[in-house]
C-alpha cells in the first residue's frame, strides 16, 4: 500500500522550534526527554547539539482559535479519566482481542484524525507520524529503532476507530497524568478536577495517594489513551524494540519527563530524574534483574537491595536470607516476622548438600484438641490463636553452619528500618486499609500502624520502635534473648495479658527440625524441599508424575494440558489431608504414594480430557486446610549457594495482636491445625492426622523449593498466598522448565486454582498494583466450560519469586546466554531473577 503526503520539510517553519539541550539527553517532539544512555545496544549514542524538535510544542497559553475548543478537550478529560475507569479499560483492551491490523494499515486509519487536544497542531496524525520519524531520522541517522518508535509512537490513536471501539477523544488523547493520587496544581486546565470523583476519596486526593514515594514511574497508574494501549500492544506481543522505546510510546504525552509545562507534576513518584535508580527503572523491567554474580528476588524491594549488601561484603546466601527475613518482617509485618515461623531450603553448591530447615511454629504446652470448643473464633483470632514462633531459631540455624558475617550485622538494616521509619508500601497499605477495623481494635497496633488514630496510608512512615528495641537485643545476645531472656519475657507477658497460653517453658523448649529434604525427580529436573508437615513439595510432586505419565512433551501445554493439570490438582488435595507432622503420626504410606509413578499413573488414568467429576469422584475424606499469607524470598550468591525460605505469620497481621513491648506482631498458626468440632466450608470431616497435640507442627502449604539439572542449580522457587502457593509454584515451574517460557513471563502468566470443594475453577483476574491486568484467556475460560468446569474469577492469587540459571545447552535454552564456565565441577551461569509484580516485588543483583 503506498500512502502519498507532502514530505516533511526541514526549513524555516521548523528551524524556528530547534533549541539547543544537554548532550546528555535526546528530546522528542513536545520535549519529551529520553536519557543518553538508552540505545537499542545498550550503547551511549551521539546525540546531536541540535535536533528538529523543541520545548514549545503544546503552548496553552499562546491566544489561537484552537484554544476555546482545546480548553472542553480537558474540561471533558479532567472529569471522566478515573483511577477506576482506567484500570477497567486497562482489563478490556489488555485483552488485545479488537482487530489484527498491519501499521501501515493503521497509519492509514489515521489519515483523517485530527487530535483535539493539541492547541499547535490541527493536520491529520499521519502526517505527524511520517514527520516524527522522518525528523528523528535527520537527527539520529544510526538509531533505527527509534526511527520506528517515532513512526508508531501515536498509532494508540486507532482507538478512536470504530474497528477498536470508537472511544471519544477524550478517552484518546490529550497528556497524561498520574490517578490515585492528588491532582498537581500544574496540570493543564486544572481547575476542571474539582468534577472528577476521584477528588471525593479520601487516598486518591492525598499527595502520595495509593503510591510509595520514589516508586518509579512504572507503578503510577496513568490516564488512560493512545500511550497506554499502544504499549500494551507492544509489551503483550514480544516486541524486540529495546527498553527506551517502551518508555518513549508509553509516556510520550507525560510531560513531566520532558521537563516541560507540566513543573514538577509527579516528581515525588519517579525520584530524581538524574539519579540512577530512575535511569535503572528506564532500561530495566523493574521486576526481573540479570546477573553473572548474585541475586535476591523478595517480594519488598529494599529487603532484596539488603540481601544484595550481605553479598557485596563477602556474605554467604544463608547471611543475606537471615538479613532479607528480618527486613521483610519489618516492612512486610502483615505476613511475616519473627512472630512467625517458615520452612528453608538451603543447597550448598561445593559438597551438593541440602539442608531443610523446620521452623514451623508448635502448638504451646497448654494446647488440646479441644480447647477452641467453646470458642472457635479464638482459634483464628487473639493471643490463644498463636504458636510457638520459630523462625528466629531457624535462621539461627541455618547461619551457625553457613554463615560468614557476624549474627550483629545480619541486623543492622531491619533495625534501622524499624527504628528510623519506613515507607509504607501500597500492598502493606492496601493491608492497613482492609485491615483497619483490626488494627484499631488491639493497642499494639494501633500503637505503630495508626499512631495518631488514623491508620495508615501507602506513601506515610511507619515506625516501630519497640521491634528495634528486640532485634537490637537479639542482634547483641543471639536467639537466647528470645527464646530465653528479655525479649522472650516481655514477650510472654504481654501474650498472657491478651489471653494466650505462650509461657516462656513453650520457648524455651522449642527446636528446630531438619529432617532429610524431599527428592522428586520429574520432567527431567530434580527438585528439592520440605517434608510434612509442608505438603507442597510432595504436592507438586504428585501432580509432575501424574502429567509426566502423559509421556507426550506437549502434555502440559494448551488449554489441554491445563484441564489435565486442574483434574491432578484435585486429586491431590484429596491426598494430603492424610498428612500431618511426621513426629506424631505415621504419615509414610501417604508419603510413598506422593512420590511414587505408578501411584501417579492410577490417577492419571481416571482423568478424561473431554470432562471433569463432581467432588466424591477424587474420594476425599477429610476438610481442606486453608492457610494463608506468607512471604518468599530466593537467593543465589556467587558460588552458586541457593536458598529459598517462606516465612508467616499467618492470617493478615496474625491474630490481630502486636506485642506493646516488643513490637512482634503474634502469628495465628494454630489455625492451621484441625480440630473435632470444627464444621469445615466443605462439609468433610476435619483430618485426624492434624489435630491438636502439644509440641506438634500443623500442616502447612508453603512451598520452598530448589530446581537442579544433572546436579547443578537450575533455578529457586516459592510463593505466598496459603492454599494456593502449591499451585502458583508448580504452575510457575510448568512454565519455564517444561514450556520453555521466559522467567518473567512464567511468573507474569495468569494462574488458577482449587480447593475441590467447591467444585470451583478460581481463575486469577485482577490489576496489579503497576496497572499491569491479568486473566486467563478467554479461549481457556471456553475450553475448561465445555468440560464441565465452573470457573469463578478472583482479584487475587499467589506471589511467587523465581530465580533462574542458564545452564549450558538445557533442553529449551532459547537461544539465552548461560554466562561463564565450569570451575571446580560447579557452572557459574547467568542469573535471572523475577518478583512477581502481583506483590510489587523487586529482585536485586550485583
Amino acid at each position: 500500500m503506498t500512502i502519498l503526503i507532502e514530505q516533511p520539510e526541514f526549513g524555516s517553519q521548523v528551524e524556528e522550534k530547534k533549541v539547543s539541550f544537554n548532550a546528555n539527553e535526546l528530546i522528542l517532539d513536545g520535549g519529551f526527554m529520553v536519557p543518553k544512555t538508552l540505545s537499542s545496544q545498550d550503547e551511549i549514542f551521539e546525540v546531536p547539539d541540535i535536533n528538529a524538535f523543541g520545548q514549545s510544542f503544546r503552548d496553552y497559553n499562546v491566544e489561537s482559535e484552537r484554544q476555546k475548543s482545546v480548553e472542553e478537550f480537558y474540561r471533558v478529560q479532567h472529569i471522566n479519566q478515573t483511577y477506576d475507569y482506567v484500570k477497567k479499560m486497562r482489563k478490556e483492551y489488555g485483552k488485545l482481542n479488537k482487530i489484527e491490523m498491519s501499521i501501515w494499515d493503521c497509519c492509514e486509519l489515521l489519515n483523517d484524525v485530527v487530535d483535539d487536544s493539541d492547541p499547535d497542531l490541527d493536520e491529520p496524525q499521519i502526517e505527524h507520524l511520517l514527520q516524527t520519524a522522518e525528523a528523528i531520522r535527520k537527527d539520529y541517522p544510526n538509531e533505527d529503532w527509534l526511527h520506528l518508535t517515532g513512526l508508531i509512537h501515536d498509532l494508540g490513536k486507532v482507538l478512536l476507530h470504530p474497528s477498536f471501539g470508537g472511544l471519544p477523544q477524550w478517552a484518546v488523547v490529550g497528556d497524561t497524568f498520574p490517578l490515585g493520587c492528588a491532582f498537581d496544581e500544574s496540570i493543564v486546565h486544572h481547575k476542571y478536577f474539582k468534577e472528577n470523583p476521584d477528588i471525593n476519596n479520601n487516598i486518591y486526593n492525598t499527595k502520595n495517594g495509593v503510591y510509595e514515594e520514589g516508586c518509579g514511574l512504572d507503578k503510577v497508574v496513568m490516564s488512560w489513551g493512545h500511550d497506554d494501549y499502544m504499549y500494551l500492544i507492544a509489551k503483550e506481543n514480544k516486541t524486540t524494540l529495546p527498553s527506551a522505546a517502551l518508555f518513549v510510546i508509553r509516556y510520550h504525552s507525560f510531560y513531566v519527563v520532558g521537563l516541560t509545562h507540566h513543573g514538577d507534576i509527579g516528581v515525588w513518584l519517579i525520584g530524581d530524574v538524574n539519579s540512577s535508580r530512575y535511569n535503572e527503572r528506564l532500561q530495566h523491567n523493574a521486576d526481573v534483574v540479570e546477573s553473572e554474580e548474585a541475586v535476591v528476588a523478595a517480594d519488598d524491594g529494599r529487603c532484596s537491595k539488603i540481601g544484595i549488601s550481605m553479598l557485596k561484603i563477602g556474605g554467604h546466601a544463608v547471611d543475606a536470607a537471615v538479613a532479607t527475613a528480618l527486613c521483610l518482617g519489618v516492612v512486610n509485618p502483615m505476613a511475616s516476622g519473627i512472630g512467625g515461623g517458615g520452612f528453608m531450603v538451603v543447597r550448598s553448591s561445593s559438597t551438593s548438600e541440602v539442608l531443610a530447615i523446620d521452623m514451623r511454629e508448635t502448638a504451646p504446652l497448654a494446647a488440646s484438641q479441644n480447647m477452641y470448643d467453646n470458642n472457635g473464633d479464638s482459634k483464628l483470632n487473639g493471643a490463644l490463636s498463636m504458636g510457638v514462633p520459630g523462625e528466629l531459631a531457624g535462621l539461627h540455624a541455618a547461619w551457625s553452619k553457613y554463615g560468614r558475617l557476624p549474627w550483629k550485622t545480619l541486623f543492622q538494616p531491619a533495625i534501622k528500618l524499624a527504628r528510623e521509619g519506613f515507607v509504607v508500601a501500597p500492598y502493606l497499605g492496601n493491608s492497613i486499609a482492609k485491615k483497619a477495623k483490626l488494627l484499631l481494635k488491639d493497642p499494639g497496633l494501633r500503637q505503630v500502624f495508626a499512631p495518631e488514630g488514623k491508620p495508615l496510608r501507602a506513601g506515610e512512615i511507619c515506625h516501630n520502635v519497640e521491634l528495634s528495641h528486640s532485634l537490637e537485643l537479639i542482634a547483641e545476645q543471639g536467639p537466647e534473648a528470645f527464646y530465653n531472656g528479655e525479649v522472650g519475657e516481655k514477650l510472654v507477658e504481654d501474650v498472657k495479658r491478651a489471653g494466650g497460653i505462650l509461657t516462656m517453658d513453650d520457648l524455651r523448649n522449642y527446636r528446630v527440625e531438619t529432617p532429610e529434604a524431599v527428592t522428586v525427580n520429574a520432567m527431567g529436573y530434580t527438585i528439592v524441599g520440605m517434608p510434612p508437615p509442608s505438603s507442597g513439595t510432595l504436592g507438586i510432586s504428585l501432580i509432575l508424575k501424574v502429567v509426566e505419565n502423559y509421556v507426550s512433551s506437549n502434555a502440559a501445554k494448551g488449554a489441554l494440558g491445563l484441564h489435565r493439570m486442574i483434574e491432578a490438582m484435585k486429586h491431590m488435595l484429596a491426598v494430603r489431608m492424610n498428612l500431618g507432622d511426621p513426629d506424631f503420626v505415621n504419615i509414610s504410606s501417604t508419603v510413598s504414594d506422593m512420590l511414587s509413578s505408578s501411584f501417579a499413573k492410577e490417577i492419571q488414568q481416571k482423568i478424561f480430557d473431554n470432562t471433569t467429576f463432581p467432588p466424591e469422584y477424587y474420594l476425599p475424606r477429610w476438610s481442606q486446610l486453608r492457610d494463608h499469607g506468607t512471604s518468599h524470598f530466593c537467593i543465589v550468591d556467587s558460588d552458586r549457594n541457593a536458598v529459598s525460605v517462606t516465612t508467616t505469620v499467618n492470617y493478615p497481621f496474625g491474630g490481630g495482636v502486636l506485642s506493646p513491648s516488643t513490637g512482634i506482631v503474634l502469628n495465628n498458626e494454630m489455625g492451621d491445625f484441625s480440630t473435632p468440632n470444627e464444621i469445615s466450608p466443605d462439609k468433610l470431616p476435619p483430618a485426624p492426622a492434624n489435630f491438636i497435640q502439644p509440641k506438634k507442627r500443623p500442616l502447612s502449604s508453603m512451598t520452598p523449593v530448589i530446581v537442579l539439572k544433572d546436579n547443578q542449580l537450575a533455578g529457586v522457587i516459592g510463593g505466598s498466598g496459603g492454599l494456593k502457593i502449591i499451585f502458583a509454584v508448580l504452575q510457575v515451574f510448568i512454565n519455564h522448565f517444561v514450556l520453555g517460557m521466559d522467567p518473567l513471563a512464567a511468573v507474569q502468566s495468569p494462574r488458577v486454582y482449587h480447593e475441590l470443594i467447591p467444585n470451583v475453577v478460581l481463575y486469577e483476574n485482577w490489576t496489579c498494583i503497576d496497572g499491569d491486568h491479568i486473566e486467563l484467556s478467554d479461549d481457556k475460560k471456553h475450553f475448561l466450560e465445555e468440560r464441565g468446569h465452573k470457573l469463578e474469577a478472583r482479584n487475587g492469587g499467589a506471589i511467587c519469586q523465581l530465580i533462574v540459571q542458564n545452564l549450558p545447552n538445557p533442553p529449551l535454552q532459547m537461544g539465552r546466554r548461560s554466562g561463564k564456565e565450569y570451575k571446580d565441577g560447579i557452572f557459574r551461569g547467568l542469573l535471572v531473577a523475577v518478583s512477581d509484580p502481583r506483590k510489587d516485588g523487586r529482585p536485586a543483583a550485583i
